[in-house]
């Protein structure tokens, strides 16, 4: 019998970490304006690239990576001003420097 695994559902806090750690690894590795020029570049395939990453979540599962985590990066996606939230966070960190 089929059994379906369901969906998973946005944590906006578990977002909100997500986008930080991802901003002060940026940060550390000084690559805001790469960061901020492919963040601007992507906007208009968020979603596509959103809905990818919860159709393909559990592949990075298999090496390790949680799942969980994968589909709160695809709601990050699938959000622009979570998107737009990311950006801002590494420009201020960029004008921190």
């Amino acid at each position: 019998m089929l059994e379906l695994t369901p969906v998973p559902q946005p944590k906006s806090e578990k977002q909100d970490q997500l986008i930080e750690a991802m901003a002060q690894k940026v940060h550390k590795y000084g690559m805001e304006v790469p960061a901020i020029f492919l963040g601007e570049m992507m906007k208009p395939a968020s979603f596509a690239l959103g809905q990818t990453m919860h159709a393909f979540g559990f592949i990075p599962a298999t090496y390790g990576l949680s799942e969980d985590m994968m589909h709160q990066l695809g709601f990050i996606l699938d959000d622009r001003q979570k998107l737009e939230k990311f950006l801002v966070r590494v420009e201020e960190l960029a004008k921190q420097r």
